[in-house]
């Protein structure tokens, strides 16, 4: 029992620590893990936390990456508003996303008044089709035009809460250099992946498989009981097949194995095997079946009624019940 558990608990470690290993093809090992297995348990557990950290730090970053692409679109499409734009210590620049070529028109009117015609507008189409807008305005104008905008369900374009302080030119250069550390990053993150997968991979490999067969074999043992005279085997088949089995086994020991049929107890419902047996039309069907989780002992077996209604709302669906009853 003791064996049982360090081995599922080790298998369940190698399984979290392939999940993080991207997926390249590895050579098969031949090693034997058994003399090893103690050596293996210790470093698997620095390699999980060592795998497991450069896991979750990759997922940070994509998912900070992710929030940062939505600035992309309104990037690329105000590099070009940029060029040739004075930058002065008096003069602020507000970031818009406008709803239409109409909203354009309607912007200079409002500026032109509130502004008194001391600003600079240029728009620019982006890549899905968004038009985004850049006002250069004087700093004593700015939040008297940004909250008004605001009123006027034109809110200038916001960049994330930490950039808050920084000038417009700063927030952009932080933000393209940002998203470039970030790509680096997670390029840097998942060679180190490659790399450990490459070296690691096969082992761990083999020492997952070799476990899947000692597990196999120790729950085999589980059914096998032995004294000094003669052993006894338990387990389950189907009651049809007992006459059969007897018969050869008779046959083949001359009456030195003996096979009883025992009572089935109430809990033994629950661990009990399920074998689908049905006629031949059903038969195809079980195939439905065996995809969801096989139902109960006692309970029904729901092939008779898949392969009924199945076909029927098969027809029903490809529109005529003739083709579905081709098909």
């Amino acid at each position: 029992m003791s064996e049982q558990f360090f081995l599922e608990d080790l298998k369940g470690k190698i399984d979290e620590l392939l999940s993080y290993f991207p997926r390249i093809p590895t050579k098969k090992s031949t090693m034997d893990p058994r003399p090893i297995i103690d050596t293996i348990s210790e470093t698997l557990q620095q390699h999980l936390l060592s795998c497991r950290e450069m896991s979750q730090k990759n997922e940070s970053l994509r998912k900070e990456l992710t929030e940062l692409d939505r600035y992309n679109i309104f990037l690329d499409s105000i590099e070009s508003l940029l060029n040739g734009l004075r930058r002065t210590p008096d003069t602020d620049l507000i970031g818009l996303t406008l709803r239409d070529p109409e909203s354009i028109e309607l912007l200079k009117k409002f500026l032109t008044k509130q502004a008194e015609g001391k600003f600079d507008l240029r728009t620019s189409t982006a890549s899905d089709g968004t038009i985004v807008g850049l006002i250069a305005i004087e700093k004593e104008l700015s939040d008297k035009v940004k909250s008004t905008l605001s009123d006027k369900d034109i809110p200038e374009f916001r960049f994330p809460f930490s950039f808050e302080g920084l000038s417009f030119f700063q927030k952009i250069e932080l933000l393209r250099k940002r998203i470039t550390e970030i790509c680096s990053d997670i390029e840097t993150l998942e060679m180190q992946l490659d790399s450990f997968a490459t070296k690691w991979g096969t082992i761990y490999a083999r020492v997952k498989e070799w476990i899947d067969e000692s597990l196999s074999v120790l729950n085999a043992t589980g059914s096998v009981f032995e004294t000094r005279m003669c052993f006894l085997i338990y387990g389950w088949m189907a009651s049809q097949g007992v006459d059969e089995l007897r018969t050869r086994l008779n046959k083949e020991y001359e009456g030195k194995v003996v096979l009883d049929e025992m009572e089935i107890l109430e809990e033994d419902l629950e661990r009990m095997p399920v074998i689908l047996k049905n006629p031949l039309y059903f038969k195809p069907f079980e195939l439905f079946t065996k995809i969801i989780p096989l139902p109960r002992y006692s309970s029904y077996d729901p092939t008779p009624f898949i392969g009924i209604f199945f076909p029927v709302f098969f027809g029903m669906m490809l529109g005529d019940a003739g083709y579905g009853l081709i098909l």
